[in-house]
């Protein structure tokens, strides 16, 4: 075994880097939930086994060097470990449903405990306890990278009538359209509103762990800042499974919770310049880095790299289907949400749109989800209604529409709607904003930990019901914010079973709010837990079972018909040539 010696760990930290364990690089993590399973994964810092311990049983991992988890040349040693780590990854079957499950790690001389629980299994409410069942957190966008330990994110003003903000607001001085501006800036650093916003998070889940209700986190794409850079992974493990996490005696946010993930636009991307942008090489090396870390459900995608690419988990009453929107439709046009991205340099992305492979999978799965009365969300990255700069139409005129729009999208909706489809959660414009379409709750919800977006005069914000900035106006008494704001935050959604055995669900937007000194101007003095006053509520009463058979009819026609309309399937585009 080769230690971290306590000069290594004192360099790190004068580098930026927070100390982590000796033995871990990444702490225990959950993945893969089911009723009755789940995986267990973490990283090591040798190739030395570890141990499971969890329900009396033991288990010893087989741990793989991590070839994919290297630093580019271009990297800053700075924010690099040393050498590459092992890859721990147990699934653990056989557990009991809709009970609590604790567990150990062992590696080297280093254990870690953690606890979760295990959800209801689907379609079932015999015997459950009123008040029992799931909870949700929602976000995207925290999109980590070492720099977030300085970095403040533009803090644009409020659009509702409120109180000025006072002078010591920071700000940093910028150019629009060759116009000097001066622009407010946010009241703490993206690492703190992030480390904030899981701190939330990770309270909650133990509050709902105790009331009978097992949680699981849906994170809706840029999780890092640039996908190719290993040093961003490292940030967003060390906040949700290392030494930034909120409490890891209790295993930190990833170790009580799972997260199923979505890929963004900055899980495709290398890192600026060197590092390689969107080039194909890249963009294929960070995607590869995302499916190192998540072990993510069995998609029986034809195509390899599709694989982890798009997946759904029935986490009790909940199916949540997640798709991949990276790259769709036909390159520059008005179907396309990433012109960056070459269809026919990027075979490892799949279309979303009608006529692709995915969408058939996702019909499939909404179809199916339907016929066994689930209550389905869907996620992926690219917000089709949003009042953000991505809410624009696709396309290169700079001032009316977008390169990287959410738009095409919209595509999408009316299955959502013949599938009952409950809501859609995306991120991309880094905002907290909600519209409703043909009875389907749509939410950016951005705010992960990263931008604070305000809203854009060219976007396409018609089904909007509420937007952050423009109905969450801000209260200040002298230096001190009293309510409203934009701030870092996420979904909460309750899924819980009433008196009369039917799902009541609730959709609240939570967000970290600061505790301003009133004698210190600007000092954060602490932090507490808030919601917008856009509250979602709903009973998923059972259909009728004429519906049920219909909707699986339907189903099995899709599934019957899948090999006949894979011709539809988009060709490859030839290759965008710039000039």
């Amino acid at each position: 075994m080769k230690p971290i010696t306590a000069y290594a760990i004192a360099l790190a930290a004068a580098c930026g880097i927070p100390a982590h364990a000796q033995d871990f690089r990444v702490e225990p993590y959950l993945q893969n939930p089911a009723s009755d399973a789940v995986t267990i994964r973490w990283l090591s810092e040798t190739a030395a086994s570890g141990t499971l311990s969890i329900d009396g049983r033991e288990f010893t991992s087989s741990p793989t060097l991590a070839t994919t988890l290297d630093y580019q040349t271009a990297e800053p040693e700075a924010d690099r470990y040393a050498g590459l780590p092992w890859l721990h990854s147990i699934r653990v079957t056989g557990l009991a449903t809709n009970s609590p499950h604790g567990y150990a790690v062992a590696q080297g001389t280093t254990t870690r405990a953690g606890a979760f629980r295990t959800p209801v299994a689907a379609a079932t409410t015999a015997g459950l306890a009123p008040g029992s069942g799931v909870r949700l957190f929602v976000y995207a966008d925290s999109e980590t990278e070492p720099e977030s330990a300085a970095k403040r994110s533009d803090w644009n003003p409020s659009l509702a009538p409120g109180s000025t903000r006072p002078a010591w607001i920071p700000t940093r001085s910028t150019t629009v359209g060759g116009v000097p501006m001066i622009v407010d800036q946010y009241l703490t650093t993206e690492r703190t509103g992030y480390t904030q916003n899981l701190a939330i998070m990770q309270a909650r889940a133990t509050q709902a762990h105790t009331l009978g209700r097992a949680t699981i986190a849906a994170i809706a794409g840029d999780l890092v800042e640039s996908g190719g850079e290993q040093r961003d992974w490292d940030e967003f493990w060390r906040h949700n499974a290392g030494p930034l996490a909120p409490d890891l005696t209790a295993g930190g946010f990833a170790g009580m919770t799972a997260i199923m993930p979505a890929l963004g636009n900055h899980e495709n991307y290398g890192g600026p310049g060197s590092l390689g942008g969107y080039s194909a090489p890249a963009a294929q090396a960070a995607a590869t880095k995302y499916r190192t870390y998540f072990d993510l459900p069995d998609n029986a995608a034809t195509h390899a790299d599709h694989a982890g690419r798009y997946h759904r988990v029935d986490f009790g009453p909940v199916t949540l289907v997640t798709i991949d929107s990276s790259n769709t439709g036909t390159d520059n046009t008005t179907t396309d949400t990433n012109f960056s991205l070459a269809s026919a340099d990027n075979p490892q992305i799949p279309d979303a749109l009608p006529g692709s492979a995915q969408y058939q999978w996702l019909e499939e799965q909404l179809a199916s989800a339907r016929a066994a009365g689930q209550i389905t969300f869907v996620q992926f990255h690219h917000a089709p209604y949003s009042s953000g700069v991505h809410g624009r139409p696709a396309g290169t005129d700079q001032t009316l529409a977008d390169t990287q729009s959410g738009q095409p999208l919209r595509a999408l909706t009316p299955l959502f709607a013949l599938y009952d489809v409950k809501a859609v959660f995306s991120g991309h414009d880094e905002m907290y904003e909600h519209a409703v379409v043909d009875g389907i709750h749509f939410y950016d919800v951005g705010i992960g930990g990263d931008g604070l977006r305000g809203f854009d005069f060219g976007s396409d914000g018609y089904a909007r019901q509420f937007l952050a900035q423009a109905d969450a106006p801000e209260t200040w008494a002298g230096d001190v914010l009293i309510s409203g704001g934009k701030h870092y935050g996420h979904l909460e959604i309750d899924v819980v079973m009433n008196a009369a055995g039917i799902w009541d669900v609730s959709i609240t937007p939570a967000y970290a709010f600061p505790i301003l000194s009133p004698t210190n101007a600007g000092e954060i003095m602490g932090w507490e837990r808030r919601t917008y006053s856009d509250v979602v509520t709903f009973s998923a009463v059972p259909e009728p079972a004429t519906a049920i058979l219909a909707a699986a009819a339907i189903g099995a026609f899709v599934a019957a018909t899948q090999a006949t309309r894979r011709r539809f399937r988009r060709p490859n585009a030839p290759p965008v040539v710039r000039t």
